[in-house]
C-alpha cells in the first residue's frame, strides 16, 4: 500500500512539475516557412529566396515562453537563379557542405503581451554564436501556436564579408549590404 501511495504522488509531482513548466509544441517544419532577402547596398535591387527549418521545440504556458530551438537547413537555400543559389552555398557565403545547418536558441524566457514576445537568443551560422533580439507575433491555432516575424540580421557578424561595403569600403556596383531579412511563419503543434 505504502508502494502505490509513494507511486501515486511521485507521478502526481511529475504532473505537477511538467503543467507548472509549460506546454511543449513541436515545430511542423513542412508547415512552415522561411523567406530570405538580400539587397544591393547602394540601390534598390533586392532578391527573395526560401530556406527550410528542419525541426524545433517550444515550451511556453499562458503568458511565457521558457524555451524555444529552431534548427534551419542551409542545404535548402532556394532561388530561381541556379548561379545565385550555388553562389550562395558556396565559401563565399554559407558553405552549407561545412556548415549544413544554422541555430536559433532562446536564452532566457520571455513574457507574452497581448500575443508578442521579443525573444532574446544565440543564433549560430557557419559555428558563430551572436546574440539576436527577433520581436515576434504569437498566435494560437486550433492545434497549437504559430509565431510570425520579419528580422534583419547583419552577415559580417558571422563571417560572411563577400562584397561587404562595411569591409570593403571602395565598392560600389557590386557592394552587397550588410544586412538580409528573414520572415518566418513557424507552425507548432503538440
Amino acid at each position: 500500500m505504502k508502494t502505490i501511495f509513494a507511486l501515486f504522488i511521485s507521478i502526481l509531482s511529475l504532473c505537477l512539475s511538467v503543467k507548472a513548466s509549460g506546454q511543449e509544441y513541436v515545430l511542423q517544419s513542412k508547415r512552415s516557412s522561411l523567406q530570405w532577402t538580400g539587397k544591393a547596398a547602394f540601390n534598390a535591387y533586392s532578391l527573395t529566396g526560401t530556406i527550410n527549418v528542419k525541426n524545433g521545440t517550444i515550451v511556453l504556458s499562458k503568458d511565457e515562453i521558457s524555451q524555444l530551438e529552431v534548427l534551419i537547413d542551409m542545404k535548402s537555400i532556394e532561388h530561381q537563379d541556379k548561379k545565385l543559389k550555388s553562389h550562395l552555398k558556396g565559401e563565399d557565403f554559407f558553405e552549407v557542405k561545412t556548415y549544413p545547418t544554422a541555430r536559433f536558441k532562446l536564452a532566457s524566457t520571455v513574457k507574452i503581451v497581448d500575443g508578442k514576445a521579443v525573444l532574446i537568443g544565440d543564433m549560430t551560422i557557419k559555428k558563430i554564436t551572436k546574440k539576436e533580439k527577433i520581436a515576434v507575433t504569437i498566435f494560437q491555432t486550433s492545434s497549437g501556436i504559430k509565431i510570425a516575424f520579419n528580422h534583419a540580421l547583419d552577415r559580417t557578424d558571422y563571417g560572411i564579408e563577400y562584397n561587404s561595403p562595411t569591409i570593403f569600403e571602395k565598392l560600389k556596383a557590386d557592394a552587397i549590404a550588410d544586412d538580409f531579412n528573414l520572415k518566418a511563419t513557424l507552425l507548432f503543434e503538440k
